[in-house]
């Protein structure tokens, strides 16, 4: 079975993110979504395996009620809306697929506990794998020399996880993958013409560089300090070369800002501080509840008149910070943001660093989420942060010393592992 959970690991690195909609089912459900069912179904019917995933659960009710609660929160926004603004079938399973996320938790956590971050490695090969297929999508557009990636923002956002998850891998000596991946992350990354995204990469990219040169424990640190300096040197000289070209579309980036441009005029400034004000005053409206899941759109444009020149037509306020404040209500989002920080607590607990290089890199795992948040809605809406939960779950770095508090977990039996 353990090759199927890295097919499966790698079809979520994938995730939701080629330009083809017959690789996908209804909902953009993905083929690892599928095939994720049908190995549940196959390895609970082992009596040793189905207590391994059990357990597991039980260690990780803290999580599971953090979920439960937003979940709750969500389904009771729908209904206080439904006679107000609407309430559609799929509402419903989008309240419920939290639950989904947490069985890949669950799971996720149990291989790791018996592998380490080993699929860790077929994730960031479907990242990969997504971000090659946008570049050669043959409908890109093409700025300054530079095809600008299918799905940009999307696959930037991915493209920037897929570095500092890297980051973890370097604690189990596994300095040349992470730094491969920095390498080709990092240039797929500037077709994207994502200022976040840029952002992102930079900060997960200081990650690594804690993980190398400031932790301990791992076989073959020092010959990982040359590997990434070398890769580090590359992507320097890479800038260099192609210093011109590189410093147009940054300066075409700063003016796609246009600061002092309406929202129909394409200034995106604007139109996110439309995104903020309509947002907020959804929230005021309803703080408890908000305005219901699917009903951003439809109260959005009750508000053209008011937001006058910030007004950009839109489904979705492009954050899903400000999504869930206001489709969902305030204690929906404070729930959500203690998902997150419990994970994160979870993390600074099991890192090989020191202090204060420990909170130097958890902090940069959270000013990331921050910012993919602010500027998107993956964080909420597909695979990455649940399987990066189920990694922190089930990890322990080597050299490190880690008791749960509800003792150890058994793990899989041979049938699930073979």
């Amino acid at each position: 079975m353990r090759t199927v959970a890295w097919v499966i690991a790698l079809l979520w690195g994938i995730g939701q993110n080629l330009p083809f909609d017959r690789f996908y089912g209804p909902g953009r459900t993905s083929p690892g979504d599928f095939l994720f069912l049908a190995l549940l179904l196959v390895v609970t019917s082992d009596p040793a395996t189905r207590r391994a995933l059990l357990a597991e659960a039980d260690r990780l009710r803290p999580l599971l009620t953090l979920i439960a609660t937003f979940v709750t929160l969500t389904a009771l926004s729908c209904l206080a809306n439904a006679f107000r603004w609407d309430m559609f079938a799929n509402d419903f399973i989008e309240t419920v697929r939290p639950f989904y996320y947490f069985s890949i938790v669950v799971f996720i956590s149990v291989c790791t506990r018996r592998d380490g971050l080993s699929l860790l490695l077929p994730f960031l090969v479907g990242i990969a794998i997504s971000g090659y297929v946008a570049y050669l999508n043959p409908g890109n557009d093409d700025v300054f020399g530079f095809p600008v990636l299918w799905n940009p923002n999307v696959i930037g956002n991915m493209l920037a996880m897929g570095v500092l998850w890297s980051s973890l891998m370097v604690f189990e000596g596994r300095f040349a993958i992470a730094s491969v991946f920095l390498l080709i992350f990092s240039v797929l990354s500037i077709f994207t013409y994502s200022k976040g995204t840029w952002l992102m990469i930079l900060l997960s990219a200081v990650a690594i560089g804690i993980a190398v040169y400031g932790g301990s424990g791992a076989r073959g640190r020092h010959v990982g300090k040359f590997i990434f300096l070398g890769v580090f040197t590359v992507l320097v000289g890479l800038g260099t070369y192609y210093y011109e070209p590189l410093s147009a579309l940054i300066e075409f980036k700063i003016f796609t800002t246009q600061l002092g441009d309406t929202a129909a005029e394409g200034g995106t400034a604007a139109a996110r501080w439309g995104f903020v004000v309509a947002s907020l005053s959804m929230a005021a409206d309803n703080p408890i509840f908000g305005v219901g899941i699917s009903n951003y759109e439809a109260v959005y444009r009750t508000m053209e008149r008011a937001l006058g020149n910030a007004f950009w037509a839109t489904d979705n306020p492009h954050s899903a910070w400000l999504y869930i404040l206001a489709c969902s209500g305030i204690p929906a989002l404070i729930v959500f943001g203690l998902i997150i920080v419990q994970v994160l607590r979870m993390l600074a607990a099991r890192v090989p660093l020191a202090a204060p290089l420990r909170h130097i890199y958890v902090g940069i795992f959270a000013l990331v989420f921050l910012i993919s948040g602010s500027v998107m809605l993956e964080i909420l809406t597909q695979y990455f942060f649940w399987f990066f939960a189920g990694i922190v779950c089930g990890w322990r770095a080597p050299g490190t010393r880690r008791q749960d508090h509800q003792g150890r977990v058994p793990l899989a039996s041979p049938s699930m592992a073979s």
